[in-house]
C-alpha cells in the first residue's frame, strides 16, 4: 500500500534495524576524536538502560545525555556516519569524557550550557522534561530542539571553526577563556582531575561551586571571555594583553584550532601599573588618572563611546571592527595610556592633568580596591579631565609648552635656581621603564608606576620665580613684572631664555628688575616713558606718538602698527596716523592689509574693511556694500545719508525694513530729503517710464498702471509685460505688439487674450449692446444671431430669439440697457408678437401656411445711448400639420373593461378623433390589450396591482401625424387568475400508462404545470393519484368503472382552485405493477464481485419479491461497475476510493413492455493507517485511526519505538473500544498508561478481509 508522506524516507533504515531491535548495544570505544594518538580506552559494555546524567531517562533514548541542552547529535561529530554517539564519540578536550557526556567539554572550567548559549539571552534549566526524551524543556519550543551553540569568534570576525563550548579561546584574543572567566586576583588554575567523571575539573567543583561563572568587568552583558573588549576603553584584549614593545599581532589559525596561531600557548596578560588588574581589565592602565580611553586617542581626534555594540563584540560600534590604534606621543616606546610622562617634559601625567592648587595624590589603594573600581585609583573614580592651561586644545600632559610663553614645560619645571637653564634634563634611560626618563626620576630611578614621583605638592614642589598665580611652567608673566615671558624676549629671536637685559646672570622673564632706560621695543618711546604713559615698553604698536623722543628701530619703521598697509615710516611722512587704520594715503600701501585695519569700518557703512575686500565693495565708499555682511553699527553721517536717492535716509530705511541700496525700496511716508541719483533715472513700478518722467507726467511712479504710453523710454519689467493693467485680458506686452491701448480696456484683439478678464473689465459694455462684456459673447460688436422654430397649423409658437443674440431682455438683472424689438420684414402672413422683457417673440400661423415654412425679420436695439446701437436676425419657422392629440386615460376594473375606449378623450385639430379619422394602434403587455375598437381588456391571471399600456393615434390623411397617450388600469382585488381543472376518463390496470391529470387543466387558458400548481388528492380503495399527475389502479381491484377526485390550487395563490373527477375504467388483462428500487453498498478497494450484494433483493412484482423467473434482467456496464446476468455486482479491480453508480431495468417476463428501472450506488473505501497521534485532548487525533475497520474480519496492531521494543499490541482494531491513544500497551520500558514520548515509531498491521490476508508496515509520528 503506498502513501505519500513526510516519513517515507525512514522507511528502508528502520527496515535495517528492525532484526536487531530488543537486544543489548555493545559499544567498543577504541579512541575519542581529539584525543592524543597514544591514548586508548579499554572496552566498555554499556547497558542500554545507562542514564548518564540521571534524569530518568537512560541514554539509548535520551537525546541529551549530559543534560546541558545541547543534543548528543550536536555533540557528536558523526566521524563514523552511523549517527550514534554511542559509537566513536568525539571528546574534544581529551579527558576521556566524550563531548555528549561532558559538562565542559573543552576543559576550560565554563559549563557547556553556559558556553553554548548566547550571554544576553541566556536561559537555565528549568528541571522539567514533560515527554521524557531527555531533553529540559527549556530548551524545547517555538519549534525548536535543544541549544543551537553560540560561535563567538565566527560572529565576530575570525575563521570561528568551532562553537564557544569546544573553543579555549572564544574571542580569539590570545587570552585562554579559563583565564578571562575568573578574576585575575582569585585566579584558580585547573587540578587536572574529574573524580566524578563529568568532564569538569575538580578545581572548579566543591568548595569552588559548580563551575566557573564568567566574569564581565565592563557590565556590557558580554562576559569576558566573550568580548573583544573587556574594559571598554577601546583599546582590543589582544593589544593590551601584550606588551607595546613585544606586541605579537594576530596571524591566522592555519590548524583550525580556532586559536591564533600567534597565540597557541595562550598570552599571559600584563598588568603595567602592578595593581594586580591586567591591562586589559584595567581603565586606568599606567595608574594615572586619565582614561586609557582618553590616553589612547589624540585630542583633536577623539571620538566618545557611544554605548552602541550592535554586533554583540563587546567593542562599542564607534571604534569599528579593529578598535583604537593606541598613540604615543613623545618618543619612547610606551603608548600614552601605559606612560606616566607622556610628552617627556619631567612632569607627570598625574601632576600636568590636574590644576597646581587644586591637584590630590593617590589613594594607597589595596588589590580589592583596584578590582571593585576596573583599575583606576579611588582619588580619581571616573578620571581626571585634563587641564589646558593655555587653551590651545592640548592638555597640559601632552603639551611641551603648557602656558605657551615660548620656554618649554622640561625648562620652566625643572630649573630650580632660575638661571634659564634646566637643573634636571633628560637623558633618554627610562631603568623603570614607566614612561619617565632616569633625568626626572628624582633619587630612585627604579620606583615602578610610580605616577606622581617625587611631587607630593606641586606649588611648592614645581619652581615659581613669582609666587603668584601659578608655577613657572603654567604662568605666562614668570618673573610677575606685568610683562608676558614671550614679550621679554628682546632680540626676538623666539627664546627668552638667552635674553639678560641687566646682564646680570638672570633672564629678563625671570627678572622682575631688568633694566628700562632703553626703547626695549624701537618705537621710538623710552621704556620709561612708556611706563610714565601706561603703554606697554615691550609692544612697539602700543606708544603715544608724541612722546616719540628717539629714533625708531628699523623693525617698526618697516612695520604696520594699524594694519593699513602703510609703513609706520611712510605713515609719519605722509602726516598721517600709523596708530589709525583708518588715517594712511592709499597710494602709499605697500603690505597686505591687516590687524586692525581689517576689523575697522572706515568708509562708516557698518561693514569692516576686510569684509568689504571679501564682498569686492569699496572700503571707503559708504555706499558700496553688501548690506548682509553690516556686523558694525554705522556712523552717523551714513545714517543721515541717502545712498540709493530715494529721499529716505539710510538709517530710516534699516529701521524700516527696506534696502538702503535700492531706489524703489523705501517707504514714501519716510521720505525727508529731496529724491535724487538713482531714483530719478529708476523705473520703480516697471512701466518703461522712469520714476523722474512720471513725476513731469503727474503719474504715479510706484504704479505700474499709471502712466502716459508717449513717455515709455526704458523696457518695461517682465512683470509689467506679463500683467494686464485695462483687465481686458491680454497682457500689456501683447497689447504693445498688437498696437492696441493697454490701458483701454475696450481696445484689444480677443484672439490675444490669454488672462482671465478683471471684474471691472466684465461690468463694462464695450460694444453698447446692454449686455456687459462678462456675459457677452462678442464684447466688441453687438450682434443679433438667426432663430428658427416648428408650429402645428392654427398653433402659437413662442422662441426665444434673444437667447442666441448679444442683447438680453428687460428682465435680465445684467442688462446695462434698455432693449427693444420690432418687425422690419419676413414671409409670414399670421400673428407676430415680441417682448423686449422677456426676449420671447410669438406667431400664429394661418390655416393656410400649414406645412410651410415662413420667415419674420426683427431689429433688436439697445434704445439708451444715442444713436441706438441695433442689429437684425431672421426668425424662421416650420408650420407643420394639423394637431393630433392622444390623451391618457385610467381605468379600474378587470377582464374586458366596460364603457372603455381610449379614443374617447382624444382629438385632432381639437375636435374628437374616431375612426373615421385616425389609426388606432398599440402593443398588448403581459397584463394589459387595447382592443381594436379601442376598449380595454386584463389579461387573464393578472395579479392585483396597477399596470400600464401606451397606444398611438396617427391622422389617416397624415400618417407621420401621430400622437401617443397612456392608459393606466388599476386591477382590483378579486380579480384572480382563472384556474380549470378539468375531468378525465382512462381505462387500464395497475401504472395507467400515459395517464396525468393535469395534461387538460389549465391557468389562465395556459396548459398547467407542477411548477404553477399545487396537486391533492385522497387515494380511494381502488384508485391512488400519484404527486406527478399519474393514476395507478390499486392491485386486486376487480373489473369495473371506478373515479376518484383531485383539486389543484395556483402556487402564487393558494386559495385560487378547482377540482376534477377522474374515472378509471379497469378491465381484465391489465398489467402487474412492477417496481425496481435503488440500493446502496460500501466495498473495500481491490475489485471482484460485492459479497451478499443482489440487485433484485429489494425488487417487487405486485407486491411480491421478484426472481429472474419473473423478470428479465438488462443493464450497461461502466468502466468500474457491471451488474452481472444473476443480479450481483461486479467491481472493476483498479477502481480507487469514491463513489461510483449504475443503472439497471427489469421487465415482467409475461409483459416485456411493464418495466421498471433503478440505480445501485457502490462506494469503495480503502483499508489505511493515519500516520500521526496527538493525544492532547483536543478530539483531532487523539488516537490512532483506520479506515475501513468495518470490511476487517479479525485484525492484530503492534508499534515499536526506535529500539525496537514493542510500545502497543492490539487485536480487532476498531476506532472504538481497542485503540492506541499514545499510552504504552506493550513491554516498554514506561509503566503502562504512560504517555509514549513524542517521536517516530514503527507500526505491523495485520489484518484479514473477504479478499484475504494483509500486512500494511510503515511509520507513525506522536507528538503533543
Amino acid at each position: 500500500m503506498e502513501k505519500n508522506t513526510f516519513l517515507d524516507f525512514g522507511r528502508r533504515i528502520l527496515y535495517g534495524l528492525f532484526p536487531v531491535l530488543g537486544l543489548a548495544i555493545f559499544l567498543i570505544m577504541t579512541s575519542f576524536d581529539g584525543a592524543p594518538a597514544s591514548t586508548t580506552k579499554s572496552l566498555v559494555v554499556v547497558d542500554m538502560y545507562t542514564d548518564a546524567d540521571g534524569d530518568g531517562v537512560p541514554d539509548y533514548i535520551d537525546i541529551d545525555d549530559d543534560n546541558d541542552g545541547i543534543l548528543d547529535s550536536v555533540e557528536d561529530n558523526n566521524l563514523d556516519g552511523d549517527n550514534d554517539p554511542l559509537t566513536n564519540p568525539y571528546d574534544k578536550d581529551s579527558d576521556g569524557i566524550p563531548n555528549h557526556l561532558d559538562i565542559d567539554s573543552d576543559g576550560d572550567g565554563i559549563l557547556d550550557n553556559i558556553e553554548g548559549q548566547s550571554s544576553s539571552n541566556y536561559i537555565a534549566p528549568s528541571g522539567i522534561d514533560a515527554n521524557n526524551n531527555g531533553l529540559d524543556d527549556a530548551y524545547e519550543n517555538d519549534g525548536k530542539l535543544g541549544i543551537e551553540p553560540i560561535n563567538t569568534d565566527r560572529y565576530n570576525g575570525g575563521n570561528g571553526f568551532l562553537p564557544d563550548y569546544l573553543d579555549v579561546d572564544s574571542d580569539i584574543d590570545g587570552i585562554r577563556d579559563n583565564v578571562e572567566a575568573q578574576s585575575f586576583k582569585d585566579y584558580v588554575g585547573p587540578s587536572g582531575t574529574d573524580s566524578n567523571a563529568n568532564g569538569l575539573d575538580d578545581a572548579y567543583e566543591g568548595a569552588y561551586g559548580f563551575g566557573i561563572i564568567p566574569l564581565d568587568s565592563d557590565e556590557d552583558g558580554i562576559p569576558d571571555y566573550r568580548d573583544f573588549d573587556s574594559d571598554n576603553d577601546g583599546i582590543k584584549d589582544k593589544v593590551e594583553a601584550q606588551t607595546s614593545e613585544g606586541y605579537i599581532p594576530p596571524s591566522d589559525d592555519k590548524n583550525c584550532n580556532d586559536i591564533d596561531d600567534a597565540y597557541e600557548d595562550g598570552l599571559n596578560p600584563i598588568d603595567t601599573d602592578s595593581d594586580s588588574i591586567p591591562d586589559y581589565r584595567d581603565i586606568d592602565s599606567d595608574n594615572d588618572g586619565i582614561l586609557d580611553n582618553v590616553e589612547s586617542q589624540t585630542i583633536q581626534d577623539y571620538v566618545a563611546p557611544s554605548g552602541i555594540d550592535d554586533n554583540g563584540d563587546g567593542m562599542d560600534d564607534v571604534y569599528g571592527l579593529g578598535g583604537i590604534d593606541p598613540i604615543n606621543s613623545d618618543a619612547d616606546s610606551l603608548p600614552d595610556f601605559r606612560d606616566i610622562d607622556s610628552d617627556d617634559d619631567g612632569i607627570p601625567d598625574n601632576v600636568e592633568a590636574q590644576s597646581t592648587a587644586g591637584y590630590i595624590l593617590p589613594n594607597n589603594d589595596d588589590a580589592a580596591t583596584y578590582e571593585s573600581n576596573d583599575g583606576l585609583n579611588s582619588a580619581y573614580l571616573g578620571g581626571l579631565d585634563p587641564e589646558d592651561t593655555d587653551g590651545d586644545g592640548t592638555p597640559d600632559y601632552l603639551d611641551e609648552d603648557s602656558d605657551d610663553d615660548l620656554v618649554a614645560d622640561n625648562n620652566e619645571g625643572n630649573d630650580f635656581n632660575y638661571d634659564g637653564i634646566p637643573d634636571w634634563t633628560y637623558t633618554g634611560t627610562d631603568t623603570d621603564n614607566d614612561g619617565l626618563d632616569d633625568g626626572y626620576e628624582g633619587s630612585d630611578v627604579n620606583d615602578g608606576y610610580d605616577v606622581n614621583d617625587e611631587i607630593e605638592d606641586p606649588a611648592t614642589d614645581l619652581p615659581d620665580t613669582d609666587g603668584t598665580e601659578d608655577v613657572n611652567y603654567r604662568d605666562i608673566d614668570d618673573d610677575g613684572d606685568g610683562i608676558d615671558t614671550p614679550d621679554e624676549d628682546a632680540n626676538e629671536d623666539g627664546d627668552p631664555t638667552n635674553d639678560d637685559t641687566d646682564e646680570d646672570g638672570t633672564p629678563d622673564y625671570l627678572d622682575p628688575d631688568s633694566g628700562g632706560g632703553d626703547d626695549t621695543d624701537g618705537d621710538g618711546v623710552t621704556d620709561d616713558d612708556e611706563e610714565e604713559d601706561g603703554t606697554d615698553p615691550s609692544d612697539a604698536c602700543d606708544f603715544i606718538l608724541a612722546n616719540q623722543t628717539v629714533e625708531p628701530s628699523s623693525e617698526w619703521k618697516t612695520s604696520d602698527c594699524d594694519g593699513d598697509g602703510v609703513t609706520n615710516e611712510d605713515e609719519k611722512e605722509d602726516g598721517t596716523d600709523p596708530l589709525d587704520p583708518c588715517d594712511y594715503n592709499p597710494d602709499h600701501v605697500t603690505l597686505p592689509q591687516s590687524g586692525d585695519y581689517l576689523t575697522a569700518d572706515c568708509d562708516g557703512d557698518g561693514v569692516t574693511n576686510e569684509d568689504e575686500e571679501e564682498d569686492g565693495t569699496d572700503p571707503n565708499d559708504a555706499c558700496d556694500f553688501v548690506l548682509d555682511s553690516q556686523t558694525l553699527d554705522p556712523s552717523s553721517t551714513w545714517n543721515t545719508s541717502d545712498c540709493d536717492g530715494d529721499g529716505v535716509t539710510n538709517e530710516d530705511e534699516k529701521e524700516d525694513g527696506t534696502d538702503p541700496l535700492d531706489p524703489c525700496d523705501y517707504n514714501p511716508d519716510h521720505v525727508t530729503l529731496p529724491q535724487s541719483g538713482d531714483y530719478l533715472t529708476a523705473d520703480c513700478d516697471g512701466d518703461g517710464v522712469t520714476n523722474e518722467d512720471e513725476e513731469e507726467d503727474g503719474t504715479d511712479p510706484n504704479d505700474a498702471c499709471d502712466f502716459v504710453l508717449d513717455s515709455q523710454t526704458v523696457d518695461p519689467s517682465s512683470t509689467w509685460n506679463t500683467a494686464d493693467c485695462d483687465g481686458d485680458g491680454v497682457t500689456n506686452e501683447d497689447e504693445i505688439e498688437d498696437g492696441t491701448d493697454p490701458l483701454d480696456p475696450c481696445d484689444y484683439n480677443p484672439e490675444s487674450i490669454t488672462l482671465e478678464p478683471s471684474p471691472e473689465w466684465k461690468e463694462l459694455d464695450c460694444d453698447g449692446d446692454g449686455n456687459p462684456n462678462g456675459t457677452d459673447p462678442n464684447p466688441l460688436e453687438a450682434s443679433a444671431a438667426d432663430d428658427s422654430g416648428s408650429t402645428p397649423a392654427l398653433t402659437e409658437v413662442a422662441i426665444n430669439i434673444l437667447e442666441n443674440d448679444d442683447y438680453l431682455p428687460n428682465n435680465n438683472e445684467n442688462n446695462v440697457g434698455v432693449t427693444s424689438l420690432s418687425r422690419i420684414g419676413g414671409t409670414a402672413a399670421g400673428v407676430v408678437s415680441f417682448d423686449p422683457e422677456t426676449g420671447f417673440m410669438t406667431y400664429t400661423p394661418t390655416e393656410l401656411e400649414s406645412n410651410s415654412t415662413v420667415t419674420v425679420v426683427y431689429q433688436v436695439c439697445n434704445v439708451l445711448p444715442d444713436p441706438n446701437v441695433c442689429a437684425t436676425a431672421t426668425v424662421t419657422i416650420e408650420v407643420g400639420a394639423n394637431t393630433i392629440d392622444a390623451v391618457d386615460d385610467s381605468y379600474t376594473g378587470n377582464g374586458d373593461i366596460a364603457d372603455s375606449d381610449v379614443l374617447s378623450n382624444d382629438t385632432l385639430n381639437g375636435e374628437p378623433a374616431t375612426l373615421l379619422n385616425v389609426i388606432l394602434t398599440s402593443t398588448s403587455t403581459d397584463e394589459l390589450t387595447i382592443n381594436p375598437d379601442g376598449s380595454v381588456s386584463v389579461n387573464p391571471g393578472t395579479a392585483e396591482g396597477t399596470y400600464t399600456i401606451t397606444y398611438t393615434i396617427c391622422e389617416i390623411a397624415n400618417v407621420d401625424n401621430c400622437d401617443t397617450a397612456t392608459v393606466t388600469v388599476e386591477v382590483a382585488d378579486g380579480m384572480a387568475n382563472a384556474i380549470d381543472a378539468v375531468d378525465d376518463s382512462y381505462t387500464g390496470n395497475g401504472d395507467i400508462a400515459d395517464s396525468d391529470v393535469l395534461s387538460n387543466d389549465t391557468l389562465n387558458g395556459e396548459a398547467v404545470t407542477l411548477a404553477d400548481v399545487i396537486l391533492t388528492s385522497t387515494p380511494t380503495d381502488e384508485l391512488t393519484i400519484n404527486p406527478d399527475g399519474s393514476v395507478s389502479v390499486n392491485p386486486g381491484t376487480a373489473e369495473g368503472i371506478y373515479s376518484i377526485t383531485y383539486t389543484i390550487c395556483e402556487i402564487d395563490n393558494v386559495e385560487n382552485c378547482d377540482t376534477a373527477t377522474v374515472t378509471v375504467e379497469v378491465t381484465e388483462g391489465m398489467a402487474n405493477v412492477i417496481d425496481a428500487v435503488d440500493d446502496f453498498y460500501n466495498e473495500e478497494a481491490g475489485g471482484g464481485v460485492i459479497p451478499n450484494a443482489n440487485v433484485l433483493l429489494n425488487d417487487r412484482l405486485d407486491g411480491e419479491e421478484v426472481n429472474l423467473v419473473d423478470v428479465i434482467l438488462t443493464s450497461d456496464p461502466t468502466n468500474s461497475l457491471m451488474i452481472n446476468d444473476d443480479g450481483t455486482i461486479t467491481v472493476a479491480s483498479e477502481i480507487t476510493a469514491g463513489e461510483y453508480t449504475i443503472e439497471y431495468t427489469i421487465c415482467e417476463a409475461g409483459n416485456p413492455e411493464n418495466c421498471d428501472t433503478a440505480t445501485v450506488t457502490v462506494i469503495i473505501e480503502e483499508i489505511e493507517v493515519n500516520q500521526m497521534v496527538t493525544p492532547n485532548g483536543d478530539l483531532k487525533n487523539d488516537f490512532l485511526f483506520i479506515r475501513g475497520v468495518s470490511k476487517i474480519k479479525s485484525s492484530t496492531l503492534q508499534i515499536f519505538n526506535r529500539w525496537g521494543v514493542a510500545v502497543y499490541e492490539g487485536k480487532n482494531y476498531d476506532n472504538v473500544r481497542n485503540v492506541f491513544d499514545g499510552r504504552s500497551r506493550g513491554r516498554s520500558s514506561l509503566s503502562v498508561n504512560d504517555y509514549l514520548p513524542a517521536g517516530v515509531y514503527f507500526y505491523i498491521f495485520n489484518y484479514e478481509t473477504e479478499k484475504g490476508s494483509f500486512t500494511d508496515t510503515d511509520y507513525i509520528y506522536i507528538s503533543r
